[in-house]
């Protein structure tokens, strides 16, 4: 394969990857507005249920869109189970940041979850990348 290739499928995925992070931090922003403003529940609460009901969608999307390119035969499951290890890993690391933020420092829960989910994306693609749609 050419590099010129290479480089257009790679800079591909990179984009669809964006926009299924997009899709997902406005459904992720949305849930946990929505569940906290309407109805009633703590942030961290709307927050945690927020990242577990988008990540079914999200794991489809990126393995049938976003590296499309990588499907193989029988990895579905092996890239479910690792996807899972390194979301609820990410999840995890989500989380303890916001709580950090919105009940040790005092920062408002909105700008908590703008500073703490773009910044897990930009790793978490690396990751992507390299160990789960390999």
């Amino acid at each position: 394969m050419r590099r010129s290739d290479v480089l257009r499928q790679g800079s591909g995925r990179l984009v669809r990857l964006g926009l299924v992070a997009m899709a997902s931090l406005l459904a992720n922003f949305v849930l946990t507005l929505g569940l906290t403003e309407f109805a009633g529940l703590a942030p961290k609460w709307s927050f945690a249920i927020a990242l577990a009901a988008v990540f079914t969608g999200n794991f489809f999307s990126t393995r049938h869109w976003v590296f499309r390119d990588r499907l193989r035969e029988g990895e579905a499951w092996r890239q479910f189970r690792v996807c899972i290890a390194v979301s609820l890993a990410f999840r995890i690391g989500e989380w303890t940041a916001f709580l950090l933020l919105v009940e040790r420092l005092g920062f408002d829960y909105r700008i908590a979850f703008c500073l703490v989910v773009p910044l897990s994306f930009l790793v978490k693609a690396g990751v992507y990348d390299r160990f789960v749609f390999r």
